[in-house]
């Protein structure tokens, strides 16, 4: 099945989602400043999940609604592009911009992260058709945490691009 690009819907959470229902592809976990941060490639796109002590906040970029136990935050369609979120959560400042990306070299990272740091799944799809591809990097400093993904629809000639930056205010946890 060829997931569409005009079908993504951001949504942020905070609780428990589960994503039993959709085909994780690629995962990593990480640390930074006590939090927990959980890297997913789903077959319909990618998740971000951080935990930190009892509390989880999830941020979903996906083709297809996600099962929430939690609290959604924010819902927004990705028809309109650019646009961008900013929310103060648990000490935490954080935004998610999405855009589209130009040219032929639309499907590279606007930073530089690690090789360790970074996933790409390459989505099987039927002969004729080009590949679709989901890159997620992040780089993890003291005081901010950069994510970026990449998510290629060349059958609609299009890339779209997330970055996502959550900074720690150690006053503020």
């Amino acid at each position: 099945m060829i997931q569409s690009s005009r079908d993504l819907r951001y949504f942020l959470a905070s609780g428990p989602v589960s994503l039993q229902s959709f085909r994780i592809l690629k995962s990593h976990e990480a640390e930074w400043q006590g939090f927990r941060f959980s890297f997913y490639v789903l077959a319909v796109s990618h998740a971000v999940s951080i935990e930190y002590g009892n509390q989880r906040l999830t941020e979903f970029l996906s083709c297809v609604p996600i099962q929430a136990t939690g609290h959604i935050i924010r819902d927004v369609s990705a028809l309109r592009l650019p646009w961008e979120v900013t929310n103060r959560l648990s000490g935490m400042d954080y935004s998610f911009r999405l855009s589209l990306a130009d040219g032929a070299d639309g499907d590279a990272f606007l930073r530089r992260f690690d090789a360790k740091n970074q996933m790409t799944a390459h989505y099987p799809i039927s002969p004729g058709f080009p590949t679709p591809i989901t890159r997620i990097g992040w780089r993890l400093e003291l005081a901010e945490a950069n994510v970026e993904t990449i998510h290629s629809y060349p059958e609609e000639n299009r890339v779209v691009r997330s970055e996502s930056v959550f900074k720690f205010s150690p006053d503020q946890a």
